[in-house]
């Protein structure tokens, strides 16, 4: 995982400031919202998967999700309009005219990685790439990595090591399996990497696989300050008040406002995806559904696994064996997978051990939920989720 040292020094925020700040995000969270309105909601149209109505021509069948009540999610079940991308976004699903990027249609490379775990940070991808890596056909980029801002799995190169050779790039991969994958957790919020990737890969990319594990953003916040707290990222002095008042107050205000003044832009949507460095705004990190909006018009939708991160947590075995049928892995047996899933990676230091000031505070706690409310209810919206999951 590629992380910034937090700034250690601040003036604390007196009571009524910090109101005023919280009331004044609210606001602009809606109204921000209502700019992005015209993104259309998700629609289910599995039952169209398997023939084309009249043609006598059979249609690539491809994963479908079955289990009763499951929060799994496949880009091609559901209907997206393209209209609402970015203009530099890649479509190279082919629902829309890709002549911007006609130059990049030749792939430079024919051995680009079939998996992509791209997000999101602290969702739960440590584990996921670490199961995979025991399938004997799996090959995982740096699987036992020990480097200081790379968890396993991970090789950043997309996102922060791409002036770095393409050879550099494939030597992260050691091992037999025939089917490689990176887990680099900053491809979801850096608006550069698909277009790095289709650049790198050109038309390979139809036949990728990209997973997003997506946890509810206030558990996310909080427990990506702790990690970083706990590996040495952080100043072990700054605790959980300070940090949501530099995250919310500096970086995100800052976001919002700027994604306000450029409402008669086109291409704001892509301009706010690129205004802040991903490690550096842990509020914009969870903002999932301007992620999510733009990699499904990047990328073929049926080629995107969604995965609720809490649903990884409490059924793992099940969405494992869903993983490796998306990815196309034979399927392991019942013993083989409880064995491979009884080890925890990467996970949370326990809540009673923690340090309290590491901790979100109740009122802190409702103060972030607040926010990312207006966003969440266009996520569950447009995948079809509960939403009460996250409250």
């Amino acid at each position: 995982m590629v992380h910034d040292h937090a700034v250690a020094d601040s003036v604390a925020l007196p009571f009524s400031v910090k109101c005023f700040f919280s009331a004044s995000l609210i606001c602009l969270s809606l109204c921000y919202w209502y700019l992005l309105s015209g993104v259309t909601v998700f629609t289910d149209v599995s039952n169209n998967i398997s023939d084309e109505a009249g043609s006598g021509a059979t249609r690539r069948v491809f994963y479908i999700p079955t289990r009763d009540g499951t929060l799994t999610r496949l880009g091609s079940h559901l209907q997206f309009d393209y209209e609402t991308c970015p203009r530099s976004s890649l479509m190279v699903n082919g629902s829309r005219d890709r002549s911007e990027n006609a130059e990049l249609s030749t792939a430079l490379h024919d051995d680009c990685p079939k998996v992509y775990i791209i997000g999101a940070k602290r969702g739960g991808t440590t584990s996921l790439i670490k199961y995979l890596s025991e399938h004997p056909n799996f090959t995982a980029a740096n699987i036992n990595s020990s480097h200081h801002a790379l968890a396993a799995g991970e090789t950043g190169y997309f996102s922060r090591f791409y002036y770095k050779s393409w050879a550099y790039y494939k030597e992260q991969f050691i091992g037999d399996g025939e089917v490689l994958g990176d887990s680099s957790v900053n491809n979801l919020v850096n608006c550069h990497v698909p277009g790095r990737m289709y650049k790198a890969c050109g038309e390979n990319m139809k036949s990728m696989k990209f997973i997003v594990l997506l946890r509810n953003p206030v558990e996310r916040f909080q427990s990506n300050f702790r990690f970083r707290v706990f590996n040495g990222f952080a100043d072990k002095h700054l605790n959980m008040s300070y940090f949501v008042d530099r995250e919310i107050d500096r970086y995100y205000e800052r976001l919002l406002k700027r994604g306000l003044d450029q409402k008669g832009l086109e291409n704001h949507l892509n301009e706010l995806l690129c205004l802040f460095s991903p490690a550096v705004n842990t509020i914009f990190e969870g903002l999932y559904l301007f992620h999510l909006h733009y990699w499904l018009c990047s990328v073929p939708a049926e080629n995107v696994l969604i995965l609720n991160s809490e649903e990884f947590f409490s059924q793992t075995a099940e969405i494992f064996s869903e993983v490796i049928d998306f990815i196309g892995l034979s399927p392991l047996s019942n013993q083989t997978t409880q064995s491979i899933i009884s080890m925890k990676y990467n996970a949370d230091p326990a809540l009673e051990l923690e340090d309290p000031k590491n901790l979100l505070s109740k009122t802190e706690y409702l103060r972030i939920q607040e926010i990312y409310q207006p966003f969440n209810a266009k996520l569950f919206e447009l995948l079809k989720w509960p939403d009460n999951i996250w409250s």
